[in-house]
């Protein structure tokens, strides 16, 4: 009997574990031509230099790179993929399995700010386009938060 009580108590203690984990992870909130989208479902990947948030999803989502070494908390950063400018942040959207990128020729930026205690990017509203089809692009805005 005892033996059954303890594996119920550790199965419950793992089970509120698991759901205040997920709790506490922030949505980000973005719309892609007036179509919305949100998800906290977000791989996070620090490395020395290279800070990077990436959706998990593979069909519909985003990519913000940051080098700095860390997630910038306040400041301006010029949307912009051609080097790795600590001033500038390399952001894709995949939209439909296709990937779309800020149109080079527009000075766009993203507003970091903190949002409890992590990194929150404003995304004004950007035309992106697929390089593949120049003809082809969309209009993104939202907030983007570190999970």
């Amino acid at each position: 009997m005892k033996r059954n009580s303890f594996i119920a108590l550790a199965f419950l203690l793992i089970f509120t574990a698991s759901c205040k984990k997920s709790e506490n992870l922030q949505y980000s909130n973005w719309s892609i031509n007036n179509e919305s989208f949100s998800t906290n479902d977000i791989k996070v990947d620090e490395g020395k230099v290279r800070h990077e948030i990436i959706t998990n999803n593979y069909h519909i989502g985003f990519q913000i790179v940051f080098n700095l070494g860390y997630f910038p908390t306040s400041g301006n950063f010029k949307l912009d993929c051609s080097l790795q400018d600590p001033n500038w942040v390399c952001f894709n959207i995949l939209y439909r399995d296709t990937g779309y990128l800020p149109k080079p020729i527009n000075n766009n930026y993203i507003l970091a700010s903190i949002n409890n205690s992590k990194g929150s990017y404003v995304l004004q509203p950007t035309w992106f386009y697929n390089s593949y089809r120049s003809n082809d692009s969309i209009k993104v805005q939202g907030v983007f938060n570190v999970p």
